[in-house]
């Protein structure tokens, strides 16, 4: 007697779940980007060659063979800006390394992380350096223009340390302004 045997094949989901810690965060401080793999209950997700996965800030973090998570640090900018800021980070892209090792069969993104950025705590006025508090915030306008004797004209340009987010005036003491 002869049997036929059929073996159907599930197609099991692998996900790439982002996380971010601190989350929320304060400009200049360090932050790490975390990926870990999930799938089905009691799935092997360790037979894999390491998978690159980057993130759609430039980050790119590593899982090493045989691991289910893998870890990338940076340091948030800190801005010349005041407030906050909430980007989404995405993974943009999976890269399976590894040669002869298991390739998922349905290895997907998880959703994008949204990480809250504060402004540096510190002291108005007193901005200091980057890195510390308020460091990154300090914009300086110099002023140029030629020397002139009373009565004449001349031009005076103004020009920032950083690009404005918006349009501004500068009130001279003369009364004159500068946009």
């Amino acid at each position: 007697a002869t049997t036929t045997l059929t073996v159907t094949d599930t197609i099991n989901t692998v996900k790439a779940e982002l996380s971010i810690s601190p989350n929320p965060a304060v400009e200049g401080q360090a932050v790490t980007y975390t990926i870990t793999l999930t799938g089905p209950a009691g799935a092997d997700l360790t037979q894999h060659g390491g998978l690159d996965i980057e993130l759609s800030n430039g980050k790119v973090v590593h899982i090493a063979a045989g691991q289910i998570s893998g870890s990338q640090s940076g340091v948030l900018a800190d801005d010349v800006y005041v407030g906050s800021s909430a980007p989404s980070i995405a993974i943009s892209g999976i890269t399976e390394q590894g040669t002869g090792k298991q390739v998922f069969e349905n290895l997907v993104k998880g959703d994008p992380v949204t990480l809250q950025i504060t402004d540096e705590p510190g002291t108005p006025g007193n901005p200091g350096t980057p890195g510390t508090p308020n460091g990154g915030d300090e914009v300086t306008l110099t002023l140029t223009g030629n020397a002139v004797q009373e009565g004449n004209t001349t031009t005076i340009t103004g020009t920032l340390s950083h690009p404005a987010g918006q349009a501004f005036t500068v009130t001279l003491s003369n009364g004159q302004t500068l946009t």
